[in-house]
């Protein structure tokens, strides 16, 4: 189980929610028990499909473009997309924040901000683009169980849609502030075998 810090005077965290709903296995979506074990070298995951590129996500041009997310509606019904890949994202296709403000706003509200995990729609013949949420609210630290559930939502979304590719930019990173091999720690699990792609600068 991720540990998860939380503060006693503050709004509900994502891991307090999650273990008031039964717990990240109430989330597994039919996923394996996470393995032990160490991380594969850096720049590569060992047996898998996921892997580690340099560059940019959004220049693949199949497959699903995934930025990190939060989960904040601003009161215009726009998702708060103002920094970082998800900016990013939202200046190469101006009508995302919109889209997925009232996609959002269709999953559980968790006080001031929305637990959708994942957020998909096509935008072209064979391209879509997303949100993994890595966040509740955007002025937070990214959290380590809403990773995992973002993942599990990623991990069935592949399954379902075989053929597709996920072209992540690494998340939680940055101005999520985690590290990158506590964030691999959690993704290897779940993603080692499907076809996805984690993108740094």
């Amino acid at each position: 189980m991720v540990q998860v810090k939380e503060d006693k005077g503050s709004p509900p965290r994502v891991g307090e929610v999650l273990r008031a709903w039964g717990g990240l296995e109430r989330l597994t979506l039919g996923q394996a028990p996470r393995e032990r074990g160490g991380l594969a070298p850096r720049g590569r995951v060992k047996e898998a499909n996921m892997r580690i590129a340099k560059g940019n996500f959004l220049a693949a041009a199949r497959g699903v473009l995934l930025a990190p997310g939060n989960g904040v509606v601003r009161a215009d019904g726009h998702l708060v997309m103002g920094a970082g890949a998800a900016k990013a994202l939202a200046r190469a296709y101006p009508h995302l924040p919109r889209v997925f403000g009232r996609m959002a706003r269709g999953r559980p509200n968790m006080g001031g901000w929305y637990l959708y995990g994942l957020l998909v729609i096509q935008v072209a013949p064979g391209l879509s683009t997303g949100l993994f949420q890595t966040k509740g609210d955007w002025r937070d630290r990214a959290d380590l169980s809403l990773i995992t559930y973002s993942a599990r939502r990623l991990a069935e979304w592949l399954r379902n849609n075989p053929g597709q590719e996920a072209h992540l930019a690494f998340p939680g990173v940055g101005l999520g502030g985690l590290e990158e091999e506590e964030v691999l720690e959690v993704l290897e699990p779940i993603l080692k075998d499907l076809p996805t792609t984690l993108y740094k600068l």
